[in-house]
């Protein structure tokens, strides 16, 4: 008698996968590490690199709008070595608490691109109120742009996708273990 060729496709499909698993969750845990190090940096900058003694607003708002930019990266890292090293137990991908993750790495990201939004024409019209910025607005005074931050926009959903995935395999699953 043969083997089951259906558990020979699946033990060759996951085969890889906790290596990619420890291999994807080192990653992330690297990426995670480095951005709380830079967090760390910016919010120390401003007592070593302020202009004569003073920080100023212009780059202490460009410092803190940096911090949630990094803050948001920090979060979506961890999530991902979270999945990863999950991954990389054996524990399969479809399950509530990497939906949870996905949903959770996503909406973070879209709250960033919505304060990307918000914030970027905003500090540009306090830079050119302050003086230190000109070149991004034209003779009349009008901005010249109107700044949208597709990196993150384009992440968001991705990761959306990716937690609609992940919520539909994990469907599935449970349906399959039902009828097996």
């Amino acid at each position: 008698m043969g083997r089951n060729r259906e558990i020979e496709l699946l033990e060759r499909s996951f085969a890889g996968i906790p290596r990619l698993g420890k291999l994807l969750g080192i990653i992330f845990t690297i990426c995670a590490c480095l951005s709380a190090i830079m967090i760390l940096f910016l919010a120390a900058s401003p007592f070593f690199f302020a202009v004569d003694g003073v920080a100023g607003f212009a780059p202490a708002a460009q410092i803190a709008y940096d911090i949630i930019g990094q803050l948001a990266m920090l979060a979506v890292y961890v999530m991902c070595a979270l999945v990863a090293w999950d991954m990389s137990k054996g524990e399969t991908p479809f399950a509530q608490k990497q939906v949870r993750r996905a949903l959770a790495a996503a909406c973070i990201v879209a709250l960033y691109t919505l304060v990307c939004f918000i914030w970027d024409p905003l500090f540009s019209a306090i830079e050119v109120a302050l003086g230190p910025l000109t070149s991004v607005y034209d003779a009349d005074l009008k901005p010249a742009t109107f700044f949208v931050n597709f990196g993150t926009l384009l992440a968001s959903a991705v990761l959306f996708l990716l937690a609609y995935i992940l919520n539909y395999g994990k469907t599935l699953q449970a349906l399959s273990d039902e009828t097996g």
